[in-house]
């Protein structure tokens, strides 16, 4: 069995980039919920987006990791122009949404980047 092509493996890590963040952005404290009742005393908290949002933002938080696995799972001629469009897509989502949690994709869309710009091996079992 040959080896992965440095353009598959710089794939494969943003797709791992991508999934990690999501499980990050998932489950790490983003919000302070400040409560008070009305004797004045008050309570604070801190949620998750999973637990303030509800688990429909995960189908959020899931496109950028579908939009990075498309690429790894891609074989054939198409790969090189698969693996552009999804560099493209990721890049799109982490400006797009760079006022939230876009800006936490980077990581994954720059590996994307980085790899869509490697030509592929020739007579690789990648390509």
């Amino acid at each position: 069995m040959t080896r992965p092509s440095p353009k598959r493996m710089l794939q494969v890590l943003a797709l791992v980039l991508a999934a990690v963040t999501a499980g990050l952005v998932l489950f790490m404290p983003s919000y302070t919920v400040v409560t008070s009742d009305s004797r004045g005393n008050e309570s604070t908290s801190t949620l998750s987006i999973w637990e303030y949002n509800g688990p429909l933002f995960a189908l959020v938080v899931a496109i950028p990791v579908v939009i990075a696995l498309i690429p790894v799972v891609t074989r054939g001629r198409w790969w090189p122009l698969v693996s552009v469009a999804s560099a493209g897509l990721l890049l799109g989502f982490a400006f797009l949404g760079a006022m939230s949690i876009g800006m936490a994709f980077l990581p994954a869309a720059l590996a994307a980047v980085v790899a869509a710009m490697l030509r592929p091996r020739m007579g690789s079992s990648d390509a």
